[in-house]
Formats: structure tokens, C-alpha cells, sequence
């Protein structure tokens, strides 16, 4: 009797993603879901251990991913609003269980075809989302016209949100419709978009010959996340995006064998991008944030997080919470009741969160928590570029564009994460994040498997 349970176990494993994805993708829309989803991911360890006699294959992350979850779940123990840490820690926990369920998972190209359509329609949906719950702010950007997010201008313009908006909201069933009444600020789906932009793009960019006759629906599919990109007007988001082509376009030349022109290519966008930071913002040791404050907003007592020189009041307020809760941190999702009780702001409104990934991180989970989010993320990016050199050799086009887009995607992420925080775990959509993270270790396990040559692949490196 043992035996058959054992083998039925062996055949029912492979739906364990299915079923935490499934979950994980309800818990977005409500975080009511997320006792169900953890006890669905257990589950799925649980049938895995029956089945095999482990709960997962071992990854790299795998001691980082331990450290990491006690600090969040040590959080619920010294946080003083225990109802908001618990939240963004069951979010983490969830996000780390689709990390294992996908690497255990992912064992074929099927697998990753069936995951490139996933994220591809989690940037759609992302996108349609966009229109309808995204708070609009139409003055970052001068060269988007304003009637873009239907307010009035003097001149007509084609393209209106707002049509968009009100086509999808009458057509949203009414059960639905209370889970989309939060209002969402453009940098957190903006964060999103210029995260998830490289993977969805990179697959058909480094493999045009083998994948031309899905050109169309690819670009079809990548205009629309690419132009809500750029209406959010989230600055860092489109710096992120920058940063992940830039990438991309370097990780493309080396396959080519083309090095030293992506020497150039990296040495012309650093000084290009150095000379504009200082002709927008001048050098930053000439320049007082206080007083830039003054002359950029001179009638202003209280200025907003969208300049720099509030950012960095936000930044200040980070680390002195991290001075003081080097161990702890305050607690998951506790920056803004920490500073209004031990550092109130003195020019700039009430914040959520501290607007820097490192730094939230740093404040949620202390020095050890942010050591090991850092030691994950830096596994991933070994990863990523691990298996991107190996697909090279393999001769593996799919894999090749599929790991460069991952590691594009965390220049994305840390790029972006220098303004904004949103990419961490105090939003719905965070879990994403490690669904990419999971991918890194699994396309790593991919090449591992040394897939035959195909005959429309990037030609390999000769060995020097």
C-alpha cells in the first residue's frame, strides 16, 4: 500500500506548482488567501518528501533563504504592530515557497516555455490593471501630454487612459470589483513593469532566427507593457529599464564575441549618465539638500517624496533606524510608525517605506536580515550569469536569452531600488520577485541537463 501511495506521490508532484501559483496568484488580488496558500505550499513539501524522501532538490540560496525567513519570522516577535508584520512576512514566506515549487518544477524547456507565457501574462495583467487602479500623476514627465490621463488640455490627443479605464471597469464582474478598489501609486506598478520588461523581451531578442514567426505576438505583447513603462513616469522605474537594456545589449555583444564593443557601449552609458545626474542635479557635495530644497521649492514647507532632496531626508531616517535596530531591525512594515515615534520628518510628508530597497530591507530585518537578502540576491545573479555562459556553450538559444533577461531584470531591480522600496514586501505584487529568483536557479539547473546542440543557436565561445 506504501508503495502505490509512493508512486502515486511520484506522479501527482509536478502539480505542486501549479497549485502554490495558483494561490500565490489569488493572494494578489486578497491577502485573505494567504493562511490557504502557505498550507498549500507545505502540502506540496510535504507530498515531495513522501514521494522522494526530500521536500526540494537543494539550491544555492538554500542557507541564504533560511536566514532569511527566521529574521522575518523573529520580526513577528519584536514588532508593536504585529498585524502589519505578519502580512508582508506570510507574503515572504509565500514568495519563498514559489521559489522552491518552481525550481523543483522547471526540470525541461516545456517547463520554461510554460513560464515565459506565465510572466508574459503577469505583465499584461499588470498592465491592463494599470488603467484602472493606478493614482495618475502627469507632470514628471514634460514630453507626455497631460490629456494622456484625460485631464483637460488645449490640445486634443489621441491616446486616453481613462477610455481604457472605463471599458474595463464596466466589464469587471461585481464579486470582483471590491478587490480592486485600492488605488496604487505609479512607482509601484512601474517597478514591476521595468522588472519583468528584460525577461519577457530577452528569449526573442537573442534568438530572432529561431523565433521570427512569433515576432508579432511578442511585440504585441511588449508595446503595451513598454508604453504603461513610460506613462507611470516613475523615473527610477525607467532608469531600472535603462540599466536592464543596457545590460541585455552587453550580455548580447559578449555572446557575439563582441567584448570590446561592449566595453565601449558600458564606458559611453556611465559617462553619459554621470554628466546628466550632474547637470540635473549638480555635484553632491556643492549642493546642501536643504538648500536645494529651498531654491527648487521655495514656497513650500512641506515637500513631497518625489525630489531628490526629500529622498535623501527619507534615506537619513533609514539609517538611523538601522543605527539604532542593528540585530531586529523594527519589524516588517513598521518604517513609518518607527519614524514618526523616534525621528519625525522635519520637511517632508508621512512615508511608508523608506524608498531604497537596501535600506528597507536593513530597517524591516536588521543588519542580518539585509546580509542575507543580499547573499540571496547576489546567488541568483551568480546564477543567472552561470547558466547564461553555460547556455553559450550548449549551444541552448533559449536559454541564453532567457538567463540574460534574468539577469537584466536584477540590474532592473537594484537600480530601481535605489529610489523606491515597492519591489520588497510591503505590495501585493511582491511575490513576483521570486518567481524570478527561482527561475535564476532553475534555468541554472536547465543547462546542467547539457541539452542537445540545435542548429539555429548563438555559436558557442571558442576557448581562448
Amino acid at each position: 500500500m506504501i508503495a502505490f501511495l509512493r508512486w502515486l506521490a511520484r506522479h501527482l508532484i509536478g502539480l505542486d506548482f501549479v497549485a502554490v501559483a495558483a494561490v500565490a496568484a489569488l493572494s494578489v488580488a486578497t491577502e485573505q488567501v494567504f493562511p490557504l496558500a502557505l498550507g498549500v505550499a507545505l502540502a506540496g513539501l510535504a507530498l515531495r518528501w513522501f514521494a522522494l524522501g526530500v521536500p526540494s532538490v537543494r539550491t544555492p540560496a538554500d542557507l541564504t533563504i533560511l536566514a532569511l525567513a527566521s529574521m522575518a519570522l523573529f520580526s513577528l516577535t519584536i514588532s508593536e504592530q504585529p498585524a502589519i508584520t505578519e502580512v508582508q512576512v506570510m507574503r515572504l514566506l509565500l514568495g519563498m515557497a514559489l521559489f522552491y515549487a518552481l525550481v523543483n518544477w522547471a526540470v525541461s524547456h516545456f517547463h520554461f516555455g510554460i513560464l515565459t507565457f506565465g510572466i508574459m501574462l503577469a505583465g499584461v495583467v499588470l498592465t491592463l490593471g494599470a488603467t484602472i487602479s493606478v493614482t495618475w500623476m502627469s507632470t514628471k514627465l514634460p514630453f507626455i501630454p497631460p490629456e494622456v490621463y484625460g485631464q483637460p488640455s488645449d490640445t486634443p490627443y489621441e491616446i486616453d487612459l481613462t477610455v481604457v479605464a472605463d471599458y474595463l471597469n464596466a466589464r469587471i464582474p461585481p464579486e470582483v470589483a471590491p478587490l480592486l478598489e485600492d488605488s496604487v501609486n505609479p512607482n509601484v506598478m512601474a517597478g514591476y513593469l521595468a522588472v519583468l520588461f528584460p525577461v519577457i523581451a530577452a528569449p526573442l531578442f537573442f534568438n530572432l532566427r529561431g523565433l521570427w514567426w512569433l515576432s508579432l505576438p511578442w511585440l504585441a505583447i511588449l508595446s503595451p507593457i513598454g508604453a504603461m513603462l513610460l506613462f507611470t513616469q516613475s523615473r527610477g522605474a525607467l532608469l531600472g529599464f535603462g540599466a536592464a537594456l543596457v545590460v541585455l545589449l552587453m550580455l548580447y555583444l559578449y555572446a557575439r564575441r563582441l567584448v570590446f564593443a561592449g566595453m565601449i557601449v558600458l564606458f559611453f552609458v556611465v559617462m553619459v549618465g554621470q554628466g546628466r545626474l550632474i547637470e540635473v542635479y549638480g555635484a553632491p557635495d556643492q549642493i546642501p539638500y536643504r538648500e536645494l530644497i529651498s531654491t527648487q521649492i521655495p514656497d513650500v514647507d512641506r515637500v513631497t517624496d518625489r525630489d531628490l532632496p526629500a529622498r535623501i531626508e527619507i534615506w537619513d531616517r533609514a539609517i538611523r533606524l538601522i543605527r539604532d535596530f542593528p540585530v531586529t531591525g523594527v519589524g516588517m512594515g513598521l518604517y513609518a510608525p518607527a519614524v514618526e515615534q523616534y525621528y519625525p520628518f522635519e520637511t517632508v510628508t508621512a512615508q511608508d517605506h523608506a524608498h531604497n530597497l537596501v535600506l528597507q530591507v536593513g530597517v524591516d530585518l536588521g543588519i542580518p536580515g539585509l546580509l542575507a537578502w543580499l547573499a540571496t540576491l547576489f546567488v541568483v545573479i551568480g546564477a543567472a550569469l552561470h547558466a547564461f555562459q553555460r547556455a553559450i556553450d550548449a549551444d541552448d538559444r533559449f536559454a541564453t536569452g532567457f538567463a540574460a533577461g534574468l539577469v537584466a531584470a536584477q540590474a532592473a531591480l537594484l537600480v530601481h531600488g535605489i529610489f523606491d522600496a515597492v519591489t520588497w514586501g510591503m505590495v501585493r505584487p511582491a511575490i513576483l520577485i521570486w518567481v524570478l529568483w527561482g527561475a535564476a536557479i532553475a534555468v541554472l539547473r536547465l543547462t546542467f541537463a547539457q541539452p542537445s546542440p540545435d542548429k539555429n543557436a548563438l555559436p558557442a565561445r571558442q576557448a581562448s
